[in-house]
């Protein structure tokens, strides 16, 4: 499959865009729905379900570290700010923190699913693993 360089990159601007569509449609219809806020275990979450759908479509797949972390910083600065859920003071420190929790869990996940693909690992193994390394991340929850 030629391009899948940047495939976690178009990846997490569909689970971010799709998070923010759904975020938008409920703040529309159900203003008394409580939604989350953006702070690091929800940009981590968002970023492993983006790492994890990218594992099991493109498992061999190289990124370019510099160019991946700044796509994903502007992947969660810009699609949260058109869709309302930011304002222009936060735009700055979510691009950031996206880049930098971006950045951070795709180079803890490529290790740990590297450490998987040369095991005899089964197929849940990718899944359970983002599970286990968004619950490390929960310790992050008042920093930002």
């Amino acid at each position: 499959m030629k391009g899948k360089n940047l495939l976690g990159n178009t990846l997490l601007a569909a689970v971010v865009g799709g998070a923010c569509l759904i975020a938008v449609l409920l703040r529309t219809f159900a203003p008394a729905v409580i939604l989350p806020g953006l702070d690091l275990p929800m940009l981590a979450l968002l970023s492993l379900i983006a790492l994890t759908a990218e594992c099991y479509l493109a498992p061999k797949s190289d990124r370019p570290w510099v160019l991946a972390v700044l796509l994903g910083g502007a992947t969660f600065a810009l699609l949260p700010w058109c869709a309302g859920l930011a304002d222009g003071e936060t735009v700055w420190k979510l691009f950031l923190a996206g880049a930098a929790v971006y950045g951070g869990g795709a180079f803890l996940y490529g290790s740990m699913s590297r450490r998987l693909s040369a095991t005899p690992a089964g197929r849940l193994a990718p899944a359970v693993s983002a599970f286990v390394l968004f619950l490390g991340c929960q310790a992050l929850a008042g920093l930002f």
